[in-house]
């Protein structure tokens, strides 16, 4: 992570990296306040790998924030359908699913929805995905999706996408 100053001083930028279970940063999670603060405590980010076979690793806390048990499931190797709701899909979750399984080289996507998980309880996931060439071991090049999630548990009902907004930039 990195802590930069801004040109008057007074405001600093924060970055945590992002990191996936293979070593490789997915992205970063930015918090921009005054010099003197800390960050608040903030809903943790989860990243999520998958390639065009259909198979998926991902992070403990990329679990987490779709209301599983990280300590029950695989991190690697899993298929992309464990990683959906069993029930039916919102807009963003058909969008995000297809362009990982169909998604060309530097295509992006990022969308945020509600959702019960397995427990019953109500969250908002803010998701993005970017689709990149990768080299295998063997020298080929496959296109693979790198993945972040965020998600918050909440007791109310959904957000309208301008109250959300709100909320991330709180």
């Amino acid at each position: 992570g990195l802590t930069i100053a801004t040109a008057r001083g007074d405001r600093v930028i924060r970055t945590d990296r992002v990191v996936m279970t293979d070593g490789r940063v997915h992205g970063v999670h930015l918090w921009y306040g005054p010099a003197e603060a800390e960050p608040p405590q903030r809903p943790l980010p989860g990243a999520w790998m998958c390639n065009r076979n259909l198979r998926s690793s991902l992070t403990p806390q990329f679990l987490l924030n779709i209301g599983k048990d990280p300590g029950m499931e695989p991190l690697s190797g899993r298929s992309i359908a464990d990683d959906l709701p069993a029930d039916s899909f919102n807009e963003g979750e058909s969008e995000a699913l297809s362009l990982a399984v169909d998604g060309s080289p530097g295509r992006t996507f990022a969308a945020n929805w509600s959702f019960r998980d397995g427990r019953g309880a109500f969250r908002r996931v803010g998701f993005c995905i970017r689709i990149i060439l990768e080299t295998d071991a063997d020298g080929n090049e496959h296109p693979v999706g790198r993945s972040m999630n965020i998600s918050e548990s909440v007791s109310d009902g959904p957000l309208s996408a301008d109250q959300l907004a709100q909320r991330v930039i709180d």
